[in-house]
């Protein structure tokens, strides 16, 4: 006889597996940030006491004779963090990215006057037709007036 081993326990001693959520994100929480406030407030007062020093320094720096040089001058060179490969792809990504926006706003601005081009068009057609009805009036008139 074939039977499921399991099928044979009585209910009570069947184990159950205690199903996952479908999701596989998880919510972490960390102790040290539950209090994000006063957490930031250290980075907060440093960052404000640079900027407070580095205004002062530029009042400083102009008032200076010959004036200190406080800005980097155009040809500086610097390293920089990120390859010129790295930047150049970044480049791309954006150019296309906006490209993308360009292409899809003209799209939906050809789909809009497509919607009004037809209405522009019946009225383009009636005003035709109303300034051929004057001018056929006014060579009747006109007709009218020779005759009489």
């Amino acid at each position: 006889m074939d039977r499921n081993p399991r099928s044979i326990l009585p209910k009570h001693n069947r184990r159950r597996r205690k199903r996952r959520p479908k999701s596989r994100t998880r919510i972490v929480r960390f102790p040290y940030f539950s209090n994000f406030p006063s957490f930031t407030l250290p980075f907060l007062f440093s960052y404000k006491q640079a900027l407070h020093s580095a205004q002062q320094a530029r009042t400083l720096s102009s008032k200076q004779n010959p004036p200190f040089p406080f800005t980097r001058p155009s040809d500086y060179f610097a390293e920089m963090v990120k390859s010129d490969a790295h930047m150049e792809r970044i480049r791309i990504r954006l150019l296309n990215e906006s490209s993308s926006i360009k292409k899809s706003e003209d799209k939906r601005k050809e789909r809009e006057g497509k919607k009004f081009g037809k209405q522009v068009q019946v009225e383009k057609l009636k005003e035709r037709e109303r300034n051929k009805k004057e001018m056929d009036e006014k060579l009747k008139s006109l007709k009218r007036s020779r005759l009489i």
